[in-house]
């Protein structure tokens, strides 16, 4: 049966899984407007007679695709894990399949500093929300 805190990990983990798969596409589509004017670049040095520059400009193009399939990769697996947490949290209850802490840790590896920096930003702002939320009920005499 599932409790309430881990119910809570697990919305927190699902959170943090939807802000990194809005980063990776976005990554994903930077790198395809990156290839798509290297790929242009490769065009246009070619027609100009400038095969080493087109043959480099084409390079480039392949390696940001090399790029662009790594991050359709990681995509993929996160729409995985998203779906799973999506179809775990929407249960009344569950016994969960998966260690709250081990998911927060894959995710934290998987974003190195910035997935530190995402949780510890979190935390702070959930800090000054509780702590806005008692002045407001002292204020109020709660």
């Amino acid at each position: 049966m599932q409790t309430h805190e881990e119910k809570v990990d697990l919305k927190q983990y699902l959170y943090d899984l939807l802000v990194v798969e809005k980063r990776t596409s976005a990554q994903l589509e930077q790198k395809r407007k990156e290839a798509q004017e290297w790929h242009e670049k490769a065009a246009y040095a070619s027609g100009k007679g400038q095969v080493d520059l087109a043959a480099e400009a084409a390079q480039f193009a392949m390696n940001l695709e090399a790029e662009m399939l790594t991050l359709e990769k990681e995509l993929q697996e996160l729409a995985v894990k998203i779906q799973y947490c999506k179809d775990q949290v929407a249960k009344p209850s569950f016994t969960p399949l998966v260690d709250i802490n081990q998911l927060q840790a894959e995710f934290e590896m998987l974003l190195g500093d910035e997935g530190k920096a995402l949780v510890l930003d979190k935390k702070i702002n959930d800090q000054k929300v509780d702590d806005d939320l008692a002045k407001l009920k002292r204020q109020m005499g709660l």
